[in-house]
């Protein structure tokens, strides 16, 4: 090439030359916009793709053109030859001069060019609560999508996204929120140079719906009143369910106490316990708080038993007559009343009424439970029906001669009386004069006292449930004094009485035994009767 030498200045250009691009799976009509060169104004420095090659030129069509010298990256000066092309990544220098053929050489000029052949890389982040499984990304309707990409050389000039293959294609600008269910969204950023990063897939999973929590009591429980009770050693388990991006975590708290994070079980130990809970879910939608009040009986129930009837209690034991009867009834203020049972025979119901009214010893036990399964203490009884009276005995300081029937005393003598029963005890004896009217008897009696030497005494005892003894009688002569004797005339004519009792006759005169002799007899013969 011949260059007109004319003493001026040989002046040559860099022309950039450039091909159709590939996109990388990026349409070709959102990249036909980008040359592949891209000048940085800030910092003067030109970016290239690898489609752009270079050419130098002399300006304004110089004739005195010998040669031109050029050098890359502070290499050796060569003659130009013809395109020169980077292939490789990163900062480059481009030195040129050009020389007419009386060797006046033009300013070197120098050229900085970054080579960009790497396409940028897009990132996605999320403002907001966000869950990954080793299956699936979840995030709440609050979250915002935030895309960014990064570019080592030229920079970033554009990030696109859409949703699906046939579906319009935007340039991200801003953050975005999504409605609940899934989304699959393909992203791609391009660099200044227009080099595209290929689609990448993004699928996520919006979830706006709080879960769902319950509570269950393990253990006894009993609702009274509207009123949920519960036995000591109960619990109160919390599940909860989501079904998108599941539970993250149940949260309760106990009378407006701190919120605590159920794990295993909450105990109940107060009286009365307001658990409040809710459930929140992986992506902190949180449910609406939920409330659960227990109450805690841990108190037995009261059994009251009741005595009906004369008794007496020996050792123990309750004796008393036929008829006796045991009332038992339980009351519970809490979870209430239950049953009752006797020894272990449990019926459903708050009273019970026993009646004993066969002779003999009767052993059981009375309880009671409440209906959270609280029993009272068991009372334990011994009922022994007593119908059998006691015995009496009359004592006698002295012996008595019984003949026919009748019990002949001396004196001194004095008489008591004692009696033995073998179920309740004596209660005290009673002895009576005319078998009618009777008194009880106090202490020892002595026969002296009595202005009738003979008398018929009648007793019985009394034991301490009522057993009336049957009477006894006893016939008593009381003799102070020996028997009388006297000497009588054994003849026929003489009256028949003791020659004393003939003595004390007055004006008795001796008269033949044939003459009134029987009425003189007679009247001796009362007489002696009466003493």
């Amino acid at each position: 090439m011949k260059v007109k030498i004319v003493g001026a200045i040989v002046s040559c250009i860099l022309i950039c030359c450039f091909s159709a691009m590939a996109g990388d799976n990026v349409d070709q009509s959102l990249l036909s916009q980008y040359t592949g060169l891209y000048y940085d104004k800030q910092s003067n420095l030109y970016f290239i793709n690898d489609n752009i090659s270079f050419s130098i030129r002399p300006v304004n069509n110089e004739k005195y053109l010998d040669k031109i010298k050029f050098s890359i990256d502070n290499g050796p000066y060569n003659d130009y030859a013809g395109k020169i092309k980077f292939e490789k990544d990163g900062f480059h220098i481009v030195r040129f001069k050009a020389v007419d053929p009386v060797l006046n050489w033009s300013p070197t000029q120098n050229f900085r060019i970054y080579v960009d052949l790497t396409t940028p890389n897009s990132n996605t982040d999320w403002i907001g609560k966000t869950y990954s499984n080793s299956q699936s990304f979840f995030v709440s309707s609050g979250a915002k999508m935030i895309l960014s990409a990064q570019d080592n050389l030229s920079g970033i000039s554009r990030i696109l996204w859409k949703k699906n293959e046939s579906e319009k294609v935007h340039t991200y600008s801003s953050g975005k929120y999504f409605q609940e269910g899934e989304h699959h969204i393909k992203i791609a950023a391009i660099d200044n140079v227009g080099n595209a990063e290929k689609w990448n897939d993004l699928h996520f999973t919006v979830d706006s719906t709080p879960p769902k929590s319950n509570a269950s009591i393990r253990g006894n429980t009993f609702t009274r009143n509207t009123k949920t009770f519960i036995d000591k050693g109960s619990y109160v388990s919390l599940k909860a369910n989501d079904d998108i991006s599941g539970v993250g975590k149940i949260e309760y708290s106990i009378n407006d106490g701190p919120i605590n994070i159920f794990k295993h079980k909450i105990l109940v130990d107060k009286k009365i316990s307001k658990i409040k809970y809710r459930s929140v879910d992986n992506v902190s939608n949180k449910e609406a708080w939920k409330s659960l009040s227990v109450f805690l009986d841990s108190t037995p129930p009261k059994l009251s038993v009741k005595n009906n009837g004369k008794y007496r209690k020996v050792a123990g034991k309750i004796y008393a007559r036929s008829g006796f009867t045991v009332s038992a009834s339980v009351h519970d203020n809490d979870s209430g009343a239950k049953s009752l049972y006797v020894d272990n025979n449990f019926e459903d119901k708050r009273t019970k009424k026993l009646i004993f009214d066969k002779p003999g010893e009767h052993s059981f036990y009375l309880g009671a439970e409440d209906n959270v399964g609280n029993t009272a203490n068991s009372v334990n009884y011994t009922v022994v029906i007593d119908e059998t009276p006691p015995i009496t005995k009359l004592n006698a300081s002295n012996n008595f001669v019984e003949r026919d029937g009748i019990h002949i005393s001396s004196l001194p003598n004095k008489i008591d009386f004692s009696a033995d029963d073998n179920g309740v005890g004596v209660s005290f004896v009673e002895i009576s004069y005319d078998g009618k009217k009777y008194i009880k008897a106090q202490g020892a009696i002595d026969l002296a006292t009595w202005s009738n030497g003979k008398k018929t005494i009648y007793y019985r005892s009394v034991d301490k449930l009522g057993n009336l003894e049957q009477q006894n009688m006893m016939t008593i002569y009381v003799r102070n004094r020996g028997p009388r004797v006297d000497l009588f005339v054994e003849k026929d004519d003489m009256p028949g009485v003791s020659l004393s009792e003939l003595i004390k006759i007055k004006k008795l005169k001796r008269i033949p035994a044939t003459k009134k002799t029987a009425p003189v007899k007679k009247k001796a013969e009362k007489k002696i009767e009466k003493q």
